[in-house]
């Protein structure tokens, strides 16, 4: 309900009006401060998109993660950081991997790989319980891990490599852009459907139960918090598998890529 407050509505007005004046300064100045005409370059268009969905994957799994781990598990900073170790190890072994692969296969299926491979790290996360720990996280981070250099490599050298080198060091920056835009609406977006997700899986919960038939030695408050706890797990499930989905759509984006 954003919108229904005046300030809000003005400042949405007034950015909507810069933006449109900033894109038609930016379309006919010769030598512009950013440069999106890069954007009609079909290679750097759809490598940015991947970009973008890249930087969700990159940026929301660390984020959401050690909030299930604190807020479900009740680890602290230490426990959270061991068991987070295994994404960063996997992802610092796999990068020799990933400089050899490029001499050797079409960076295109090596992309479509590594997108394919973080989409199924996204997905084994979607089967959390209320007591995951380190064993039940290890492989999803460690084939989260192997995927990233797989992707970072063939996706900034696909992106850039058909526009011509007096646009290169314009386009990288907004390509790395999207990438960072790519974490942050991921972020602002997943806390979101979390919320949605959570009160509609404890309202189903709330909804099986009668509380008129329980005994009256059962603690109910007790019982509220476990229904929280259990909703909260079914709701980070649900974003990691909405995540995987994400992947999932952009692989087929790969034909687009000459």
């Amino acid at each position: 309900d954003w919108l229904e407050h005046g300030a809000t509505r003005a400042a949405l007005l007034a950015t909507v009006i810069c933006g449109a004046l900033f894109l038609r300064r930016v379309l006919v100045y010769s030598r512009p401060v950013v440069d999106v005409r890069a954007f009609a370059d079909r290679n750097f268009a759809t490598g940015c998109v991947l970009s973008f969905v890249f930087g969700i994957g990159v940026y929301v799994p660390v984020y959401v993660l050690p909030l299930f781990l604190s807020q479900v598990r009740g680890y602290n900073a230490l426990q959270i950081g061991t068991t987070m170790t295994v994404l960063g190890a996997f992802q610092f072994l796999s990068a020799p991997l990933a400089a050899g692969l490029t001499r050797v296969i079409d960076l295109r299926m090596m992309l479509a790989l590594g997108l394919s491979l973080f989409g199924v790290g996204l997905w084994m996360n979607s089967f959390m319980n209320a007591e995951a720990a380190f064993g039940e996280l290890f492989w999803p981070q460690a084939v989260r891990g192997l995927a990233l250099m797989l992707c970072f490599l063939p996706i900034n050298t696909l992106a850039l490599a058909t526009l011509p080198p007096e646009r290169l060091a314009n386009a990288s920056g907004l390509y790395n852009l999207t990438r960072n835009l790519g974490g942050a609406i991921g972020i602002a977006g997943v806390n979101t459907i979390f919320e949605c997700r959570y009160d509609l899986h404890v309202a189903r919960m709330g909804e099986s139960m009668r509380v008129e038939l329980m005994p009256p030695e059962l603690d109910i408050g007790l019982l509220a918090d476990i229904a929280g706890r259990e909703g909260a797990v079914m709701a980070y499930n649900d974003l990691f598998l909405i995540l995987a989905l994400a992947f999932a759509l952009v692989v087929a984006l790969m034909p687009l890529i000459r």
